[in-house]
């Protein structure tokens, strides 16, 4: 085995084991490591690496190192070691086992006491794991792992999903609509203003403060090197955009990535119908599952109370969200 820095590997290479990885995701893609250092309020070092099996490039990992000196995979840990789809069960243990070893070896070369990992929870390496054991985990790892639920459409129709959701999120969406709000896919490019403005607005108002304007510029540019973001608008009755809704999108796979949403018509229904929208267009380009995000049942209060009562509501399965942690 070999490890080679990710500036030395071709990022058609580099993106050749993420899309044919049961463990790839658009997070661990080669254009993602390249729009998330520039945001200069992050300021993220990428100290991404491959794993060489007889010469051929069997895993990638996405590193950053941040400001605070700890490393994580592709900068929040949304990602870890990504390995090649054609690798047999025996070649898979021993890649990831290199992996794993060279990543504190990385972090004590960096100086960096804290690592961090994970696994988005819709991938089929996520989706199989035995017993739902985190895989880190075997190799000393701390699980941090959380919950998400994940919508499956093997099998399933648009009624089928439109059953799924709770009672009320169906009456609220046929208000919405009723009431002349409507939802469409727009280009990135053309919306990074609009979004961001509803962006600051919705962050303000929970008491977060906003991602810089850098990073949604950054998906909008990689929003043209491939399907990679589904952007949808919701409008109200005049036409006007009041909120939006951001997919991640790879192999079939979909994710609620961000949303924001106009503090006037936060009582509208608009959150519901573009999530409603969202998941019905995923399901008509034939995605294989949609993550609709993290929850946390034990909440009883504030924004990530109200995020999972929300979020609860649109059908799918709780899955675990795969997290790991190593201290030197």
């Amino acid at each position: 085995m070999k490890v080679l820095e990710r500036r030395n590997i071709p990022p058609q290479q580099w993106d050749g084991v993420v899309l044919g990885s049961p463990e790839g995701f658009l997070f661990a893609l080669s254009g993602w490591q390249e729009i998330i250092p520039p945001v200069k309020r992050w300021d993220l070092r990428d100290h991404g690496f491959g794993i060489l099996q007889r010469g051929a490039l069997a895993a990638v990992v996405p590193l950053h190192q941040r400001p605070d000196g700890a490393l994580a995979s592709s900068g929040w840990g949304w990602s870890g070691p990504v390995m090649r789809g054609d690798l047999s069960a025996v070649e898979r243990r021993e890649v990831m086992a290199a992996a794993m070893a060279e990543l504190p070896q990385r972090a004590r070369r960096l100086e960096a006491r804290d690592l961090s990992l994970g696994m988005p929870a819709m991938t089929d390496s996520s989706i199989h794991a035995p017993q739902g054991v985190n895989p880190f985990f075997l190799f000393g790892w701390k699980d941090t792992s959380r919950y998400t639920r994940v919508i499956d459409f093997t099998g399933q129709d648009e009624e089928s999903l439109w059953q799924g959701l709770a009672p009320d999120a169906r009456r609220i969406i046929r208000h919405c609509r009723e009431a002349g709000f409507q939802v469409a896919q727009v280009p990135w490019p053309e919306h990074v203003d609009s979004y961001y403005a509803i962006h600051e607005e919705t962050y303000t108002r929970t008491g977060v403060p906003p991602h810089p304007r850098a990073y949604f510029e950054g998906i909008a540019r990689l929003s043209t090197q491939g399907p990679y973001s589904r952007l949808y608008a919701g409008c109200d009755p005049e036409g006007q955009v009041v909120a939006y809704h951001n997919v991640a999108v790879l192999n079939g796979l979909s994710l609620y990535h961000t949303g924001c949403s106009r503090t006037l018509h936060l009582n509208s229904g608009i959150n519901y119908l573009l999530l409603w929208e969202a998941i019905r267009q995923a399901h008509l380009a034939g995605d294989r599952r949609y993550e609709v995000g993290i929850v946390d049942p034990s909440e009883t209060d504030g924004k990530i109370a109200g995020l999972t009562r929300f979020k609860s509501k649109f059908g799918g399965i709780l899955c675990r969200s795969f997290f790991a942690s190593l201290r030197l």
